[in-house]
C-alpha cells in the first residue's frame, strides 16, 4: 500500500499528515503558517517535504484560494497573498530534481472531497461543505461530481454579499462569516479576559450569557441565510460543516434554528424549497487532509 504526504496550508498553522490510500493516518503535525514571504514559507513547507519524499508516492496539498484544477496553480489567495501564481509542481521538480505526483487544491473543495469519500456526505449526489475558520470556504458536489464552474470559482462563498449595509469587503461572508472573528467578538461582548480562547467562548455562550448568546445568534443567522442562497441555486439534499468549531454541538444546532426561523418569516420560500440536512461534517479539522489526497488519488485515477 503507498504512502502520500498530505499537506493542509491555513491561515494560522500548516498541517500535514502521512496517510496511505485507504485514507489512514499514520502520522500527523503541525507548524506555524510563514505569513512574511513566500521565501519564508518555502523553506516551512520544504522542510516537512524533506522528511518524507523519500518514501511518498505522491504530494497532495490544499491552500486558501481559488486553484485552476487544469495547471495546478494558485490563482490567488486572499489569506496569503504570496501564493498568486504559485506553481507547486514546478517548484517541487526545480527544488528536488526529481518528478512527483502532486494534486493542488482549494481547501473547501477539499472538504467536499474528504466528505464525499469518506465522511457525512458518502453516497451524496448534491450536497456541500462549508467550512468555517479565518474566513469561510466551501465545496460543491452536484450530479455526485465536485463542481468546479466555469472558471474554477464555484463554492467561493467568502465573495457572496451577506451585510449590504456595510462597506466594502465587510459586506461579505468571508468577512461576516469568520468563526476567528465571531469567536474574539463573544470574547469582547461577554467580557473574558484578554486571551481567553474558543473554548472559553463557547462555556459563556452555552451558559447563556445573553452578551455572548447574541453574537453567536447574529453569526449563525449569516451562515443559514448563505445556505438559503445556495440551497436557491443549486438546490442540495445536505450540507455538512467543518471547522474547528463545528464539534461544538450548539453550532449546528443553532444554525438549523435560525435557517428555521428565517424560512418560516418568508410563507412562499417555506412553501416552494426544500431544506437541506444541515449536520456537522465528519472530519472536522482534518478534512483537508483527506480531502487532498482524494483529489490526488482522482487524478492518478484519471492517467491510468
Amino acid at each position: 500500500m503507498h504512502s502520500f504526504l498530505s499537506i493542509d496550508v491555513g491561515g494560522t498553522a500548516i498541517k500535514y499528515a502521512l496517510l496511505n490510500n485507504a485514507g489512514q493516518i499514520t502520522k500527523k503535525d503541525k507548524v506555524p503558517t510563514p505569513t512574511s514571504s513566500l521565501t519564508e514559507f518555502m523553506k516551512s513547507l520544504y522542510a516537512i517535504i524533506d522528511q518524507y519524499q523519500a518514501q511518498i508516492s505522491g504530494l497532495a496539498i490544499c491552500v486558501p484560494g481559488k486553484v485552476d484544477p487544469q495547471k495546478q496553480v494558485v490563482v490567488f489567495s486572499d489569506t496569503l497573498p504570496f501564493l498568486k501564481n504559485w506553481d507547486l509542481p514546478k517548484l517541487f521538480k526545480e527544488h528536488y530534481r526529481k518528478i512527483l505526483p502532486i494534486a493542488v487544491e482549494n481547501e473547501g473543495r477539499a472538504a467536499a472531497l474528504a466528505e464525499s469519500w469518506l465522511g457525512n456526505l458518502h453516497g451524496e449526489t448534491d450536497a456541500a461543505a462549508i467550512l468555517l475558520g479565518t474566513d469561510i470556504s466551501s465545496g460543491i458536489i452536484t450530479n455526485g461530481q465536485l463542481n468546479y464552474g466555469a472558471h474554477a470559482g464555484a463554492g467561493m462563498l467568502n465573495f457572496v454579499p451577506t451585510n449590504f449595509k456595510a462597506e466594502g469587503t465587510d459586506r461579505l461572508a468571508g468577512f461576516n462569516g469568520s468563526s476567528v472573528k465571531m469567536i474574539q467578538d463573544v470574547i469582547e461582548a461577554s467580557g473574558l479576559p484578554e486571551g481567553a480562547d474558543g473554548l472559553a467562548a463557547f462555556r459563556m455562550i452555552e451558559a447563556g450569557n445573553p452578551d455572548a448568546a447574541k453574537v453567536f445568534n447574529e453569526y449563525c443567522y449569516q451562515i443559514a441565510c448563505l445556505i438559503l442562497s445556495m440551497q436557491a441555486i443549486v438546490d442540495l439534499n445536505k450540507v455538512v460543516i467543518g471547522g474547528g468549531i463545528s464539534a461544538q454541538p450548539i453550532l449546528i444546532k443553532t444554525i438549523n434554528a435560525q435557517y428555521d426561523q428565517l424560512v418560516d418569516s418568508m410563507p412562499i420560500v417555506k412553501k416552494e424549497m426544500v431544506k437541506p440536512k444541515i449536520e456537522p461534517a465528519k472530519f472536522k479539522n482534518d478534512a483537508n487532509l483527506y480531502g487532498a489526497l482524494d483529489a490526488l488519488l482522482l487524478k492518478l485515477d484519471e492517467q491510468n
